[in-house]
């Protein structure tokens, strides 16, 4: 998980220099084929389907939508905002796939978006 926020830090840095976001994520998406081709020589052909779909379709409009907004959003404020991605998963999951919203998963949301908060709060006091 540690490799996985370095590697989503990363991405989203260099987001913010992207002039065309679509063309950028589609970019960084085709050069990764080669790999997804050998690993779906192991795989069903309805699990590379099902793969390349939420792939190249949900995450990558996700990414483009998210190059487009970073140009905006000073770094601070990105890392904090990007806190809210297991979030929205989290009731996504619920409205869509009837996953339960435990007391655990409330409280555990409601802690991130709290430190999110003091996060974006802390950074305007700072700057009067």
């Amino acid at each position: 998980m540690t490799v996985a926020g370095a590697a989503w830090g990363w991405y989203s840095l260099l987001g913010k220099g992207a002039t065309s976001p679509l063309a950028t994520t589609a970019g960084n998406f085709a050069r990764t084929i080669p790999f997804g081709f050998f690993a779906s020589l192991k795989g069903d052909g309805l699990g590379v389907l099902c793969a390349v779909l939420s792939g190249a379709f949900a995450s990558g409009l996700g990414y483009a939508i998210w190059y487009g907004v970073i140009r905006q959003l000073s770094v601070l404020k990105a890392s904090s905002v990007q806190l809210c991605v297991p979030i929205l998963t989290a009731l996504i999951g619920a409205v869509f796939l009837g996953e339960a919203l435990t007391l655990r998963v409330v409280l555990a949301c409601i802690a991130v978006l709290g430190g999110i908060a003091l996060v974006l709060v802390s950074k305007r006091q700072m700057e009067r």
